[in-house]
Order: C-alpha cells, then sequence, then structure tokens
C-alpha cells in the first residue's frame, strides 16, 4: 500500500473518511481522529447545501487534510434506529440533491463550499501539505477541488463518480495537467463509480481490489451489487484485506459500460463458479468420495 509520508499510508486516511460518513456525531469523528493521530482544527459546514468539511493536522508529519463528507448515512441510521425523521429529512433535501445534480451534469452546490474550505486552509497555514479525501460524494468533491483550486495538494478518493464533464461545463479553468497526486481506489465498478469521466495518467491513476462477488446476470442484480460494492463498511474491510492493488489504464465510463464491465468481469466469475458447482458431485461420484 502506498505510503504517504513514514508514519502514514492510504488505509489510515481511508479509516477516518469512513468515520465521518458513518458517525452520527461531530465528537465521534474528533476521537477516531485523536485515535490514528489526527488533530481537529476546524469543521466547516454549510447545512443550506448539505456540506460537511472536516480538517486535521496529522501529527506525523504536519499534513493538512481536509475530508469532504460523502453522501449522509442517514438513512441506513434511520432504518437500524440510530437517527431520527428530523435527520434523515434534512438529509434528504441536501445531499440527495447534490448527488441527483451529478447523475443530471448540472452543478453541484456542495463544490463552492469545498473550495471555500481548500481557501480557509490556505489563507490558515502558510505553504501547506494539503491532502484531500473524500468517499462517494466527497471523492466527486476532491476531484472539482484538486482540478479547481490553485493551491498544489494531493487527493485520495474512494467509490466517487468522475467529475470531468461537470468542471468543464461550469468551471473551464480547471487545471488538467496540475501536478500532485491524484489516486481513485474501487473494489471494482458499479452503477456510481462508472458514471462520469475521470483524467487517467501515471499521477492519477485508478487502483481496484481483486474482488469475485457472485451476483446475477439481470440489471436489478446489477443494482444489488452497487449497493453492496458501494457500502462503506463493506468497503473498508475489503481494502484492510487488500495486499496488491491492480492499477488500470482506462475505466469504464457511463452507465451502461459500467454494466458491460460487470457482465464482462464480474459475471464470469459467476457463471464459472455455478459450472463448477455443477459438476462438482459428478467428478466425487466418479472418484468415491462424499460430495
Amino acid at each position: 500500500m502506498k505510503n504517504l509520508s513514514p508514519s502514514i499510508d492510504v488505509f489510515t486516511l481511508l479509516q477516518l473518511c469512513v468515520a465521518q460518513n458513518l458517525s452520527t456525531s461531530e465528537e465521534e469523528v474528533k476521537k477516531a481522529g485523536t485515535d490514528l493521530r489526527f488533530d481537529w482544527i476546524s469543521t466547516r459546514s454549510n447545512y443550506s447545501t448539505g456540506y460537511e468539511g472536516m480538517i486535521f493536522k496529522f501529527k506525523g508529519d504536519d499534513s493538512i487534510v481536509l475530508f469532504h463528507k460523502g453522501t449522509d448515512y442517514a438513512m441506513k441510521q434511520f432504518i437500524t434506529g440510530i437517527t431520527n425523521v428530523k435527520s434523515l429529512v434534512g438529509v434528504l433535501s441536501t445531499d440527495i440533491v447534490n448527488d441527483a445534480e451529478i447523475f443530471l451534469g448540472k452543478l453541484v452546490p456542495q463544490i463552492k463550499d469545498a473550495l471555500a474550505s481548500i481557501d480557509w486552509i490556505a489563507r490558515e497555514y502558510p505553504n501547506p501539505k494539503i491532502i484531500q479525501v473524500g468517499y462517494s460524494l466527497g471523492g466527486f468533491l476532491a476531484q472539482a477541488g484538486y482540478f479547481i483550486s490553485d493551491n498544489q495538494m494531493d487527493s485520495y478518493i474512494f467509490e466517487s463518480p468522475g467529475a470531468l464533464e461537470i468542471l468543464n461545463k461550469y468551471y473551464p479553468e480547471i487545471q488538467e495537467t496540475k501536478k500532485g497526486i491524484l489516486e481513485y481506489y474501487f473494489r471494482s465498478a458499479d452503477i456510481i463509480n462508472s458514471y462520469g469521466t475521470r483524467i487517467l495518467s501515471t499521477s492519477h491513476p485508478v487502483k481496484i481490489m481483486p474482488t469475485d462477488l457472485l451476483f446475477g446476470s439481470g440489471v436489478k442484480d446489477y443494482v444489488k451489487y452497487t449497493i453492496d460494492v458501494h457500502d462503506p463498511d463493506n468497503f473498508i474491510e475489503d481494502f484492510r484485506n487488500v495486499k496488491i492493488f491492480e492499477t488500470v489504464s482506462a475505466w469504464p465510463n457511463g452507465l451502461t459500460k459500467g454494466f458491460q464491465w460487470y457482465i464482462s468481469k464480474q459475471n464470469s466469475a459467476y457463471w464459472n463458479r455455478i459450472a463448477e458447482i455443477n459438476i462438482f458431485p459428478k467428478i466425487c461420484d466418479k472418484l468415491g468420495l462424499d460430495p
């Protein structure tokens, strides 16, 4: 796994990123940060857009790390009884709007908030080493911050749609050749991370985890598969066990291509496994073994 410094790595960033996305209070996230050797600096919130950015200083090398919160998981928390109806309604009226704007190709309101958070860091800390981190919607915002802001930074993006079309449409000044690390981490192609395009290069790679998820071949199966793949709890558990990521030079662009990737990659493993299951009793019978 790529080391960012002698004492911080991508998994450490992901841990705090997921804590931010799944926690029900700011204090929980601050505590998670302390446990991972981050000192909380500031929380940048905009209730009207639903944006939340939490800024930490990493104790190991004084990096300033900005975590853009993704789509709030209040729906999941509501179903499990952790949060209430008021919180759920608040999320549906803010984060979901931003998600919808991405899929409709419109200007995403939280982009301005993300850029304001980066500008705040630059004002407060001269010549900072800035790292952006984001999951899903948060990863989309990190892409926007990376390409629009004049500040130099590294960005680590998990399970996010591509942002290039929207950025080119509303921010023609984006810097496509900007220096700095921008890495995308995916479990495998799904409806969300195959939507939109992204700039891929040696410094902007897509890294995927080895996976063998078994689902059916229909569109409904693909939807179920996306929910499983995109869930932060599932993502972080798989990430924890990965020893080597596969770096790919291309990624499915659009819903149709994402589904085609699913059929060609995932489903081949599915049908091969089914064939193995069907033939296994016959082999055992010939060898006189108990299937």
